[in-house]
């Protein structure tokens, strides 16, 4: 899976666990220091779904832990 996929895939699925569009820019800039994801290096990229997929397993940790 390429990275560009990699990343669509995570925000959807962070969209899934109700974050909105704000919070993700904002995961998004603590990651790479800016919003835009137009252009993003391979390098950026890694850091990027390293960033998002530690994301999506609290928002998974969160729903798992409140859902009992």
């Amino acid at each position: 899976m390429s990275f560009e996929s990699q990343i669509e895939q995570l925000i959807r699925s962070l969209i899934f666990l109700g974050y909105d569009s704000v919070q993700l820019k904002n995961i998004v800039y603590a990651a790479l220091g800016r919003r835009d994801i137009s252009y993003v290096s391979q390098e950026e990229s890694t850091i990027l779904v390293t960033t998002l997929e530690k994301y999506v397993k609290l928002g998974e940790e969160y729903i798992f832990s409140y859902s009992k």
